[in-house]
């Protein structure tokens, strides 16, 4: 019984959501079988394969099994797992695009991580960043985004520490709140102290911290500040260069063609002579024309404030 549990549980950690049901089906028929229908371990298992359920895409399957975790969990009098099906639940409903239900649900999750773990907790500050990903998807409600964002990026600065990967997340996500509303200076404070933190701990490697960079450098272009957005402008390109992240990112590529067209910055070739430059792979793969007007530097603008909305994220287990 408990084999088959953390067998599923090895497969879920090795991304093979799949196989992992098939052992937590069977575990919750035995767990049924040996301990009764309302066990802690049948709450458990039910939650994990709501979890699951929810990674596939599955969103109303994974409800199903989730509430009916969260009986189980309510009767069991275990608060701190209510809370995490509460958030897993509420999860599934920001998938499903029912921000006001994901909401409540998060509420309900905060009311109970402060009530029993502290207003500083860790817990605390990832329900908040979850609220304000959900907040941030509805348009009157953009102070509550950024306000749920403020207070979680304060708690994780004190536990954490200023150069914590977690803290250049909540960042970037505030900075973006602020891009959105043309608020430049306070963009680029969010945005720089983004940019800085992935440099300090060398994960400067990746699309975010160049979709910072492109912002940074787009807020200097709009300020006409354009030998700062220049320098922006090259740092984004020699990451894309040597990561060769744009023969995997179709917005990166657009990007990085329309610099190199607009003379921003210039195009190195490989070290193999024999291989396309940066772009000519993706350029030609995607079919991309060269840009004519300042429109790439708008789609940036979406490419960050777009909102996270990433399906089967922020799940507890």
């Amino acid at each position: 019984m408990d084999n088959l549990y953390s067998m599923g549980y090895t497969l879920h950690n090795t991304d093979e959501p799949g196989r992992a049901l098939v052992c937590f089906v069977e575990a919750l028929s035995i767990r049924r079988h040996a301990l009764g229908e309302e066990s802690m371990e049948v709450g458990d298992t039910l939650n994990m394969m709501g979890f699951l359920k929810a990674k596939r895409g599955e969103l109303d399957d994974a409800l199903t099994l989730l509430w009916d975790a969260l009986k189980i969990r309510k009767q069991q009098d275990d608060n701190i797992k209510v809370a995490d099906t509460l958030k897993n639940i509420g999860s599934v409903h920001k998938d499903k695009e029912e921000f006001e239900l994901a909401i409540e649900c998060y509420e309900e999750c905060l009311r109970i991580r402060r009530n029993d773990l502290g207003s500083e907790h860790e817990k605390v500050a990832d329900i908040l960043i979850s609220m304000g990903d959900a907040y941030r998807e509805i348009p009157l409600q953009i102070d509550e985004a950024r306000n749920s964002y403020q207070e979680a990026l304060d708690i994780k600065k004190q536990l954490l520490g200023d150069h914590d990967e977690s803290v250049a997340v909540v960042l970037r996500e505030i900075g973006a709140i602020e891009y959105r509303a043309n608020h430049h200076d306070e963009a680029l404070q969010c945005f720089s102290e983004f940019v800085k933190i992935r440099r300090d701990n060398g994960t400067d490697n990746d699309a975010d911290f160049v979709n910072g960079l492109l912002t940074i450098a787009n807020i200097h272009k709009d300020d006409g500040n354009h030998e700062d957005a220049k320098v922006c402008w090259n740092e984004a390109y020699e990451v894309c260069r040597k990561r060769n992240l744009a023969e995997t990112n179709q917005q990166l590529a657009q990007a990085m063609k329309h610099l190199i067209d607009e003379g921003k910055v210039v195009e190195q070739e490989d070290e193999d002579t024999t291989k396309k430059s940066l772009l000519g792979y993706v350029a030609e793969k995607l079919g991309i024309e060269k840009s004519d007007d300042d429109s790439i530097f708008q789609n940036t603008r979406k490419t960050i404030v777009g909102g996270i909305g990433r399906k089967g994220k922020g799940l507890m287990l």
